[in-house]
């Protein structure tokens, strides 16, 4: 009798009070629990002492969390991201809103497209709470012992990169190994930096790419330098020159008219001129151009494809009387630039 006391007491427990529509119960439209998740990594060699992510030639931390695009997490800095690769030198990452469960995270240690060492770990997520997730990477100490410095040094189109970036619209230099490289690297520059210490690459051969990006993405200079890191020395590169896909030209044009006469055909025969000549000579700048000839009668005479630009001494030079008089003018320290045409005029008198 007992026992069916007890259950019936219980029913009535249960049962709704006559007359009241109203019941308790779990409110359907709460938000989940949720909490927080905080990754951090640490970098140490098996006799205990620290080794930094440079030492090491890290390019970053990629870090995976199951789950989290079904959850709606947000990292630190904002978005969503179950795959996201950060600075190796941050030391942490922190993702919130992280509903309560279990979570596998997986954290890996990147040199370019390359995983240098990985550790999988299972994370429980408890509400209002922030879990700390710590994962501990060990290296032998061999591998800080056969490294070198390496100082990569770049130009664009054959100029200083701090004054010609702009020109290309490019800011940022991307820095590749190709395949045959001992070690792959992976960086990037500011282009008017003009250069770039890899510290802590592996001793050996590379062969680099340098890449001239604009904000966009998009690839306009490229160059390619072979390189040897000597183990605890520091190196200085062959400095690279990025050639353009579409350099900037200059143009230099030379006008002349002869006896002040607006008809420079006839002023030509009426000397019996047989030819003119531009030569151009660099006073500073890349290298001369070769001389060029055209007929007295043309009237101008020029160079529409310079690639080199800087101070030039112009020489114009005249030969009448069927070839047995040659006369000139020299225009000193002409400057010439990319993306504009310099002109110059003479007028010759045979009187």
């Amino acid at each position: 009798m007992r026992r069916l006391a007890s259950s019936a007491l219980a029913l009535l427990l249960l049962a709704p009070a006559c007359g009241d529509d109203t019941q308790d119960g779990p409110d359907r439209g709460a938000p989940a629990p949720i909490g927080s998740i905080r990754v951090s990594w640490s970098l140490k060699l098996t006799t205990g002492a620290p080794i930094t992510c440079s030492a090491l030639n890290l390019s970053g931390v990629r870090i995976r969390v199951a789950g989290l695009e079904a959850v709606g997490a947000a990292l630190r800095d904002g978005g969503t991201a179950p795959d996201t690769t950060v600075d190796c030198e941050a030391g942490e990452q922190l993702y919130t809103g992280v509903t309560v469960g279990r979570y596998p995270v997986r954290v890996s240690l990147m040199r370019g497209a390359s995983t240098v060492q990985e550790i999988p770990m299972n994370v429980d997520v408890m509400e209002g709470e922030t879990t700390e997730a710590a994962f501990a990477f060990e290296f032998e100490p061999s591998v800080a012992e056969d490294r070198g410095n390496l100082k990569l040094r770049w130009t664009i189109d054959r100029r200083p990169a701090a004054t010609t970036c702009a020109e290309f619209e490019g800011g940022t230099i991307e820095i590749r190994t190709e395949a045959a490289s001992i070690e792959q690297v992976s960086r990037e520059a500011a282009c008017t930096a003009g250069e770039l210490l890899l510290e802590s690459l592996r001793a050996g051969s590379y062969r680099f790419r340098l890449r001239l990006l604009k904000a966009s993405g998009e690839s306009v200079a490229t160059g390619f330098v072979d390189a040897t890191v000597v183990a605890a020395v520091d190196t200085n590169a062959n400095v690279v020159n990025l050639a353009p896909a579409n350099p900037l030209r200059a143009a230099v044009v030379a006008l002349w008219t002869v006896n002040s006469s607006t008809d420079t055909a006839a002023a030509c025969s009426a000397v019996n001129a047989t030819e003119m000549m531009l030569i151009m000579s660099a006073v500073s700048g890349q290298g001369s151009p070769d001389p060029i000839t055209t007929s007295c009668a043309a009237g101008r005479l020029g160079h529409d494809n310079l690639l080199d630009d800087g101070l030039f001494d112009l020489q114009l030079r005249f030969v009448y009387d069927g070839g047995l008089t040659v006369t000139s003018t020299t225009f000193t320290n002409v400057r010439i630039e990319r993306s504009q045409t310099t002109t110059v005029s003479a007028n010759f008198i045979t009187d």
